[in-house]
């Protein structure tokens, strides 16, 4: 019997460990909102010099 509640108080150990790793590692609202920001930012920037890149291509070739 003693061995049984053991066990368990081991499993029970490693279920707090594990759920205590589980939370720490989720994504909040605001962590995927600031990754949503970032990735519409760089979308933006990289379209934007799309749209310049002919133009310095043509003012600076020969």
């Amino acid at each position: 019997m003693l061995n049984r509640i053991k066990k368990l108080e081991e499993d029970m150990y490693i279920v707090r460990t594990d759920v205590v790793v589980i939370k720490a590692s989720y994504a909040t609202r605001a962590d995927v909102s600031e990754a949503k920001q970032s990735i519409i930012l760089w979308v933006v920037s990289a379209i934007f010099l799309v749209q310049l890149l002919p133009a310095f291509i043509h003012y600076f070739s020969p």
